[in-house]
């Protein structure tokens, strides 16, 4: 080494020794001021605050051994996805993928419009909507459709069209909603939020719950059977974001109300990824109204309270289809203590891209409950629900894609971490459906964290 190495290597260690000796002398100073003021209990207030320097010690040293955050990160679409997801007959992957610490973000190029997906289940979902779009629009320009004693039907339908031809908002700039967004996850009384005590709920007068019921009711119900039919035919959500989509299904509907073409049309099958699992065939069998009646149903039956579940269940940000997914990932975890903290936690979604990342968080617990360990609690430290082993370690299970080391996530991990510390004495652990950079691992490992990653969503 040269000169300058050893005199620099001088230097951090007279630092980190200063600093260890400052900690020492402000450790001692109970005990001094007990020993100064003839405490008859000096000896034993200079140990305590000695013993509780030493158990401090590590976490102190530690946080100065926590990496640089790491800047947001930036892909190429033909370097991370498959073949068949980067294009197909109905759409193009744009190349550059750009990621906000959690998830990726994809634009989807197709005949229809551009079409932004966040995350990769997100963009599974709009390369499915793309080809159902083809789809729909082969019948719009078919022969049966087109009959000539339909128009005054088709009209109204295309008027319908025009105005959905406004496509799905495209990713602009770096994203970091959610990212952002979680900064504030880590303790629920940061932001004011509801006792979570057993039974605990803001009370709501009669007239409140029917607004906030309303309120639902026109943002998701009014989707018709014969939308909620062609749905299933092409696989896709009825109750989308994708407002393209969602017009043409109308438009499609509409006609075949009318002119009953369906039974002459055949409709190829798609091979459709089902992303709604197991609520799949809940969500194109029933009705809006009567999938809420069902979802309450089956909450009140695992022994939640009517009045978490109508919160909930009147709750905007969600759509039917996250609500029953949500519903049918808790129906498998009913045996759990603490079930009712997954719906009472999530006040603080407020878009689609937070809603299905929430409610990915929930189905991820599920299939960790039944294929990995079957915990024995779900405990709401953070504004996400964690899971509590019976050896009372801490699991969080995330649905990220791949998970980058920066202050948002670091802030999460510390207010988890803070007193009062509810659970976690056995250990802490993230499970993540995707990938972590090495720099992330670091910061989690430092900070007491084991990971898992690459764990499936399927």
């Amino acid at each position: 080494m040269t000169g300058i190495d050893y005199f620099t290597w001088f230097v951090l260690i007279s630092i980190v020794a200063t600093l260890v000796i400052g900690f020492v002398a402000l450790a001692g100073l109970p005990g001094t001021m007990a020993t100064a003021n003839n405490h008859p209990q000096a000896a034993a207030i200079n140990m305590a605050a000695l013993t509780l320097f030493a158990m401090l010690l590590p976490n102190i040293v530690s946080a100065s051994e926590l990496p640089p955050y790491e800047p947001n990160l930036e892909f190429k679409a033909s370097e991370i996805l498959s073949p068949q997801q980067l294009s197909g007959p109905n759409h193009t992957l744009k190349e550059q993928v750009l990621n906000d610490g959690f998830l990726n973000y994809y634009v989807v190029q197709t005949p229809f419009g551009d079409f932004s997906a966040e995350g990769n289940r997100g963009l599974a979902r709009r390369i499915q909507e793309a080809r159902a779009l083809a789809e729909l629009e082969e019948i719009s320009t078919s022969d049966v459709f087109l009959d000539a004693g339909m128009q005054a039907v088709i009209a109204p339908a295309k008027a319908l069209e025009q105005v959905a031809r406004e496509p799905v908002a495209t990713v602009k700039g770096i994203p970091g909603g959610l990212s952002r967004k979680f900064s504030s996850l880590g303790r629920k009384t940061k932001s004011g939020a509801k006792d979570v005590k057993e039974g605990a709920m803001a009370e709501h007068t009669n007239e409140e719950v029917k607004e906030t019921t309303e309120a639902y009711a026109s943002t998701w119900f009014g989707v018709t059977s014969a939308e909620r039919s062609y749905a299933e035919k092409l696989g896709v959500d009825p109750y989308t974001d994708n407002t393209v989509l969602k017009e043409k299904l109308k438009s499609i509907a509409m006609v075949d109300a009318a002119a009953s073409f369906g039974t002459k049309l055949a409709m190829p099958g798609l091979g459709a990824v089902s992303y709604v699992a197991k609520a799949s065939n809940l969500v194109w069998r029933l009705d809006g109204e009567e999938l809420r009646d069902y979802n309450l149903e089956q909450l009140e039956k695992a022994g939640i309270s009517k009045a978490i579940i109508e919160d909930f269940l009147d709750y905007p940000a969600f759509s039917p289809t996250q609500q029953t997914i949500i519903t049918q990932a808790m129906l498998q975890m009913q045996d759990i203590d603490g079930l009712g903290e997954v719906l009472r936690l999530p006040d603080w979604v407020a878009n689609q891209t937070e809603a299905w990342f929430y409610t990915d968080t929930i189905q991820l617990m599920a299939r960790f409950s039944e294929s990995m360990q079957r915990p024995r609690a779900i405990v709401g430290i953070s504004k996400v629900p964690a899971l509590l082993t019976d050896s009372d370690e801490l699991i969080y299970v995330v649905p990220v894609d791949y998970l980058t080391w920066n202050k948002n996530l670091a802030g999460f991990i510390k207010d988890v971490m803070a007193p009062p510390v509810e659970a976690g004495e056995g250990g802490r652990a993230t499970w993540l459906s995707g990938m972590t950079t090495q720099t992330a691992a670091v910061g989690l490992t430092t900070l007491g964290w084991s990971i898992k990653t690459s764990i499936s969503q399927e």
